[in-house]
């Protein structure tokens, strides 16, 4: 994306975006406030795995721990719901 959109900036925009589109319905609640709260959530996240990626040398490690570490709170979420 850096390449092809010649800023930085740009292309983390884009990134975060299209990251946190993804995460938006994954489990798909059809609830207005759940839906906006997951993607608000997701790209919170995914700005911090960008800025974690641009800021500590373009090192993939420290962005895959950190989505690592999210993905468990989420599981530990959905697994707390279901079992209410």
């Amino acid at each position: 994306m850096e390449v092809l959109t010649r800023r930085v900036w740009l292309a983390g925009v884009i990134v975060v975006l299209f990251w946190g589109i993804q995460h938006f319905v994954i489990p798909f609640i059809p609830d207005g406030k759940y839906l906006i709260s997951r993607y608000i959530i997701a790209s919170v996240t995914v700005g911090g795995l960008a800025l974690i990626f641009l800021l500590w040398g373009r090192r993939m490690i420290p962005a895959i721990i950190v989505h690592y570490l999210s993905d468990v709170g989420t599981a530990l979420l959905a697994a707390f719901l279901l079992h209410r």
